[in-house]
């Protein structure tokens, strides 16, 4: 606590990872919007 920084606490109650799934039509024009929402999903999650 003096250092400031957060400490896992239940460790053994972590949820498993699991696989993140973007469906959207597949079309040869996704929206700007759509297009940088799945680009920044797959950014965060890889």
């Amino acid at each position: 606590m003096r250092a400031g920084e957060l400490e896992p606490v239940l460790e053994k109650f972590k949820p498993p990872v699991d696989t993140i799934w973007l469906v959207y039509p597949q079309t040869r024009h996704l929206s700007p919007k759509v297009r940088a929402f799945i680009d920044f999903m797959v950014a965060s999650f890889r």
